[in-house]
Parts: structure tokens; sequence; C-alpha cells
């Protein structure tokens, strides 16, 4: 799920091939435009942005429930006011272990 207005976009990522990771375990790393999960400091997956972001922004949340971890990120929009995103991913990394 992801909500975006014109300065922030906020996305709730429930990725299947993560259940059963420890929510304590994992990281997201992010630049201006990807995003990276790691379990136990290795990249796990990732994802190219539908935009540009500033990363010192980040907000990150891990939770878990039934043991499936959701990644919750909140970002403010390098071009805040600019063209709505209208989505959170662009593309998923091509180096992902779960794509």
């Amino acid at each position: 799920a992801w909500e975006e207005d014109m300065e922030t976009v906020r996305a709730a990522l429930t990725i299947p091939g993560l259940r059963g990771q420890p929510a304590a375990a994992m990281d997201v790393d992010i630049t201006e435009t990807t995003t990276t999960i790691t379990v136990f400091g290795r990249g796990i997956w990732s994802c190219v942005l539908r935009g540009t972001v500033d990363p010192s922004s980040a907000r990150v949340a891990i939770t878990e429930e039934a043991m499936q971890p959701t990644v919750t990120i909140t970002l403010k929009k390098a071009d805040a006011g600019g063209e709505r995103w209208n989505g959170f991913i662009d593309g998923i990394g091509v180096d992902s272990v779960l794509q």
C-alpha cells in the first residue's frame, strides 16, 4: 500500500519472501532513487523508486505480525510540489534475491 501528497510518499511493503525473517535483523538503505532491504547485513530486495527523494528524510519502521515483516517507509520528495508519482516502485532490482 502507498500514500502520496505533494511533499511526501509513504509505502507499507509486505514482501512474502521475507516471511520468517526476524524484524530485528532487517534494515533499509535508501538512496535518492532506490530502496534496499537487508537481512543480517545482506541485500535481499531492492527497488527503483518512481521519483527522487531526500534520503536524509527517511523514516522507516519494521514491524512483524504472524512471522510476516512489514516495512513502512516515509520519504520527502526531492521535487516537492512536482508531479505525482502515482505509485512507489518503478521497478524491482534485478539483483534482488526475492523477485
